[in-house]
């Protein structure tokens, strides 16, 4: 197998004592959030009227004792599992208003001789 002899008796060991071979988790800062505001932020998620972290950190800064940044809720919900919440994009023209602007462009492009994919930038 190309290992050495002790190098396999210590992982068979190791699983012999604790069922599985993973590493053990390891220590560190802990978090800043309290399970009861990590569930608030789920919660707020989950509203319609949150559309990014930035406004479920501002529902939270209401009605959590814990003041969580943009960037905290952003990472409450990489770890939960739960994608990044970005804005949801709006037309801002109507289906008319898109009508008749790619009529005048249409226009425009034939007035010039051009092709729509050929025509030079100016």
């Amino acid at each position: 197998m190309g290992c050495r002899h002790g190098f396999v008796k210590s992982w068979v060991t190791r699983h012999k004592q604790l069922g599985h071979v993973r590493d053990s988790p390891r220590s560190g800062r802990p978090h800043k959030a309290s399970s009861a505001a990590v569930q608030h932020v789920l919660m707020a998620a989950q509203l319609p009227e949150c559309t990014s972290a930035a406004d479920i950190a501002a529902i939270t800064k209401q009605d959590v004792e814990v003041q969580l940044s943009r960037s905290s809720v952003t990472r409450i919900l990489k770890r939960k599992g739960m994608q990044h919440l970005s804005p949801k994009v709006v037309s801002l023209l109507t289906a008319m208003q898109k009508a008749a602007k790619i009529k005048f462009a249409r226009a425009t492009f034939e007035n010039r001789g051009c092709v729509l994919a050929s025509c030079p930038d100016h």
